[in-house]
């Protein structure tokens, strides 16, 4: 009996082990998740963003029409139906006694003067006789930031199930690594407040990745390909630059196909088909209306590839030099995307190339289509002019897949050192190594979520005093109108206050410049470190300078920049009241 016990109490001992080295790295990700959420619904109320009066004006004529069609295609019309899909209950409040009395949403007193090419045209529809809008502009803008924020997060739930289905030697703890990655990062944070389609887009990515992993692992794949080329089709449907992910479905079709050219090329046209249907039914307008729909796709690709609308008389946003916007989309990638603390992005972004050798060695096809993706749009986007970073996301849940793919391969290989003090050693640094990366991006995602909670002017000053007595080492120049403000509180300015002449940093209110008209030498927002400022971190401002709005920072420049701008003298006489 008791060798009995003996045996099943290893045994059992094994099993339970089993059980909570699956279920520890799925609880991790859910505190990653649950943090993320908290952090992003604190700040919802962030201010406003400048594509957001679109949103609103768009629903309210598709109410005030009673026409399911946005009219306006810059964008794909995925973000529209979210837009509509935020007040469908009170829409539907509306509608439903039209409906019953044989009245259907697209019926109604107008008429269409049609134009050549058009079958329908919204500027010759009138208003139909409706009760009042029945929500206000903030309303709709918080429900639909919030369903934007979660439909966002979805990214994360892709790359963790993706890696859950990969052939890894830990798959569960990879899982939660890689979706941590991703829901942790600062940008991703920020970004998906925003009433805006590129996170959106980049779940559908995750979700194309998904299927990728697990047409993997299935004797017949066709299913999870065509599943592939639905979302890829939805990612073009939420943002055209998600088009990419159609020639990354042929070359993984390619390299994982083993029948005849005839069969081949028949595949990848079913996938295509696949891919442009479900974008025509996201974006009928595209069909419906397709001179509008050409009209806005040029009208976008003449800005990017024309340049953006100067800020202060500077095209701040603007790299004309292909090499040189290659640097700085590798900068903000390397640097900048995987957390606020650029060595912890630094070393997450060399484990994600980590995870791309490592997936090479295990499955080509799908290497060879992540790979492409990254060597893809890098070439893509460098062929632009105007330089935003919301519009690089679209990498963000295949750095956070592969990152993923990097820990698993690091952790096998210091599994697999022969038993002794540097295996141990290696494993206790890389578990260090971890905690200290992914609780830094965590308490960053919280801090600066709370951090839009307390903001105004009051707070703004408060918080420029503590940073000046936390300084006092370091001598500060203030924007004399700064200096006023302080003054008026009662706050006596300390000894490290001086002169700009004497002084190794300036500082100066966010809003004194935009008060000023000034002109100046130069302004950046394509670097990553231009700026420190004091105040909410809504937003990472040295890629976002122009987004403040209606939330006052207090910007920190060396001095020497500060000259070179031409901020100290645009500053110097000018104090609006």
């Amino acid at each position: 009996m008791s060798e009995l016990t003996q045996g099943i109490a290893p045994a059992s001992f094994k099993s339970a082990a089993s059980r909570l080295s699956l279920h520890v790295p799925a609880l991790l990700f859910a505190a990653a998740y649950l943090s993320t959420v908290y952090a992003l619904w604190v700040g919802v109320e962030f201010g406003w963003h400048v594509d957001e009066p679109y949103h609103y004006e768009l629903v309210v004529k598709s109410y005030q029409y009673q026409l399911l069609l946005p009219h306006w295609y810059h964008y794909p019309s995925m973000i529209y139906w979210l837009d509509l899909a935020s007040v469908s209950d009170r829409l539907f409040e509306i509608f439903y006694p039209l409906i019953g009395k044989g009245q259907g949403i697209t019926s109604g007193g107008y008429t269409s003067l049609v134009k050549p090419g058009e079958i329908i045209d919204v500027v010759e529809l009138s208003p139909l006789n409706l009760p009042e809008i029945p929500f206000d502009y903030r309303f709709f803008i918080l429900r639909a930031r919030v369903l934007a924020m979660l439909v966002s997060s979805l990214g994360a739930v892709w790359v963790f199930l993706s890696l859950r289905a990969a052939n890894l030697a830990r798959p569960a703890l990879a899982a939660a690594l890689g979706g941590s990655v991703y829901l942790l990062s600062w940008e991703f944070g920020y970004h998906a407040r925003w009433l805006a389609p590129d996170l959106i887009l980049a779940q559908f990515v995750a979700l194309f990745v998904f299927f990728l992993a697990k047409a993997e692992r299935a004797e017949n794949p066709c299913g999870w390909l065509t599943s592939a080329a639905v979302a890829a089709g939805l990612a073009t449907a939420t943002k055209y630059t998600g088009g990419g992910l159609v020639p990354a479905l042929w070359l993984y079709v390619l390299l994982r196909s083993r029948c005849s050219r005839h069969a081949l090329l028949t595949t990848i046209a079913r996938h295509t088909a696949v891919a442009v249907g479900a974008f025509l039914l996201i974006t009928p307008g595209a069909l419906l209306e397709p001179l509008r729909f050409v009209s806005d796709v040029l009208v976008e690709h003449r800005h990017y590839s024309g340049g953006n609308i100067p800020m202060y008389g500077v095209a701040f946003k603007d790299i004309h030099s292909h090499w040189l916007y290659l640097i700085r989309l590798w900068e903000y990638y390397s640097l900048v995307m995987l957390s606020p603390q650029p060595i912890i992005a630094a070393a997450l972004a060399a484990v994600s190339i980590l995870g791309l050798v490592s997936s090479w060695y295990r499955t080509k096809s799908l290497a060879a289509a992540l790979g492409f993706l990254i060597i893809f749009y890098s070439v893509f986007f460098s062929l632009w002019v105007v330089f935003i970073v919301r519009n690089f996301l679209i990498l963000l849940p295949v750095f956070a897949y592969l990152a993923g793919v990097g820990f698993d391969a690091l952790l096998d290989r210091e599994f697999k050192m022969r038993v002794g003090r540097p295996r141990q050693a290696a494993i206790l640094a890389t578990s260090v190594a971890l905690a200290i990366a992914f609780g830094w991006n965590a308490w960053q995602q919280v801090a600066f979520g709370r951090s839009i909670v307390d903001r105004g002017s009051e707070a703004l000053l408060r918080q420029v005093t503590q940073y000046l007595a936390q300084h006092a080492s370091v001598r500060m120049a203030l924007s004399p109108c700064l200096a006023a403000d302080l003054a008026a509180k009662g706050t006596p300015l300390p000894a490290n206050v001086t002169e700009p002449s004497r002084a190794l940093r300036y500082i100066f209110r966010e809003r004194e410049l935009e008060s000023s008209n000034a002109h100046l030498a130069f302004w950046s927002a394509t670097r990553h470190d231009t700026f420190d400022w004091i105040g909410p971190r809504e937003v990472n401002l040295n890629y976002y300078p122009d987004h403040s709005y209606d939330v006052d920072h207090a910007m920190i420049l060396d001095i020497d920049m500060a000259e070179r701008m031409g901020v100290v003298g645009a500053l110097r006489n000018s104090c609006p009241q």
